[in-house]
């Protein structure tokens, strides 16, 4: 059942079906502090446990920095103090576990150095790590309640489980195992501590702690369920979490007549937001069925199947949605039927996918300019006179943009230069931008 709340909890599906690197890193992070725990509670597998241990801690590292060794270590020092037993790691299998850390970290590392020198310890530990500590990258997300909200939803459909399961922490330290549940409460707290006082903020930073709160309310949800006697908590978070699900085919409903207008682009008819209301609502009904017949591990399953539901409906209106999410579509466009040999001017949004599905040099403009997402080193264009310099380097110029960037480029360019634009998709505009002859 851990398992199941795991796959089926909405952040881990998302990331992976994303080019993030966040998954692996948990991943290795995981079964880092596996191997630890493994051999703390076998004295005979103590080597193996530290040594592999180390061995996952390495390839964390490689896949997304120090902190694949920074979370690891702190959860399993935190958790040996707490124990009263920080001898544990004072050994020969400790040397070792660092002897083929370094063997598998640091090679990678002095090649870096060595072919980047002073650009990659830049870019690298001051841009990519430092830097997002005392800046937020995104200013919205930077208040106290960040990663608390993001935790509760981001495990939907099981927040109500989750909520309810941190309450019941105090009962569990008392009549479980107090020491595994003290293992799952270190590693929650180091990696919400470490990303809390961080001023970047971004919801997959924190998903090294969803393996933690997946065996928190997996735990829960099987104590819960137990044939034995009907639960008051089971009942109350499953009634819950059945309104949540009954609430998807009204939005739906409420939406789909009063916004009809503003759905029309990303939904190809009204028969698509019919179906779904229809599958939301069959399925509310049957989750209802099975809490009201007192049958609540079904219950259990049934709504662990509500993630896969979203995945196998979602291509129904992906062809729709993806030009507003993605330029995938529009630079297949412009390659496919103009000779680019200039930098693409792309808006904020579109200008990592512009620079991946066209791999050619890009500039970003953003009147008035906001701060970019980091300090990417490629032209920022973020003023009037920036844009107008950058298109008097070339002679003709590719866009991708957004409708207010097309109104902005409309107003800097009469007389000097001739806009035209040679196809719409999504909300992306392709233009074509020529500097006039004197």
């Amino acid at each position: 059942i851990c398992a199941m709340v795991m796959m089926t909890c909405g952040l881990y599906v998302g990331l992976a079906r994303t080019v993030f690197t966040d998954l692996i890193f948990t991943v290795f992070i995981l079964l880092a502090l596996l191997s630890f725990y493994w051999g703390y509670v076998f004295e005979k597998r103590k080597a193996a446990g530290i040594c592999l241990y180390f061995i996952f801690s390495a390839l964390a590292v490689l896949t997304k920095g120090p902190l694949g060794l920074i979370i690891p270590f702190l959860t399993a020092t935190i958790f040996l103090f707490i124990k009263k037993n920080i001898r544990f790691l004072l050994n020969r299998y400790f040397v070792f576990g660092l002897l083929i850390f370094s063997f598998i970290c640091l090679p990678w590392y002095i090649l870096m150095f060595k072919l980047y020198g002073h650009s990659f310890i830049q870019e690298f530990f001051y841009n990519d790590h430092y830097r997002r500590i005392i800046e937020a990258e995104h200013r919205v997300n930077d208040t106290w309640h960040f990663y608390p909200f993001s935790m509760v939803s981001c495990i939907f459909p099981w927040s109500v489980f989750l909520v309810i399961s941190i309450f019941s922490l105090p009962k569990y330290l008392k009549e479980k195992n107090n020491t595994f549940y003290v293992f799952l409460i270190c590693l929650i707290v180091v990696v919400f501590a470490i990303f809390q006082s961080a001023h970047s903020k971004l919801i997959s930073y924190i998903f090294p702690l969803f393996p933690a709160l997946a065996l928190l309310v997996g735990g829960f949800v099987t104590d819960i369920t137990s044939p034995n006697q009907p639960n008051r908590q089971a009942y109350l978070a499953l009634s819950l979490t059945l309104l949540a699900v009954f609430f998807i085919p009204v939005a739906l409903i409420v939406t789909s007549v009063w916004f009809k207008h503003y759905l029309t682009p990303y939904v190809p008819s009204q028969l698509i937001i019919n179906l779904f209301i229809f599958i939301f609502l069959v399925y509310g009904l049957i989750l209802l069925f099975l809490i009201r017949r007192g049958k609540l591990r079904r219950s259990i399953y049934c709504l662990a199947l509500f993630v896969p539901m979203m995945i196998y409906l979602i291509p129904l209106v992906r062809d729709n949605l993806e030009p507003y999410l993605s330029p995938k579509k529009a630079c297949a466009y412009l390659l496919k039927n103009y000779n680019v040999e200039n930098s693409i001017l792309a808006s904020k949004f579109f200008v990592r996918g512009v620079k991946y599905y066209t791999d050619k040099e890009v500039a970003v403009i953003d009147i008035p300019g906001t701060p970019f997402f980091s300090a990417h080193p490629i032209p920022f264009l973020n003023s009037p006179d920036k844009v107008r310099n950058f298109l008097r380097g070339q002679k003709l110029t590719y866009c991708i943009l957004k409708n207010n960037s097309v109104q902005d480029i409309d107003g800097l360019i009469p007389g000097e230069f001739k806009s035209t634009v040679l196809k719409v998709i999504g909300n992306e505009y392709i233009l074509k931008i020529e500097t006039l002859p004197k």
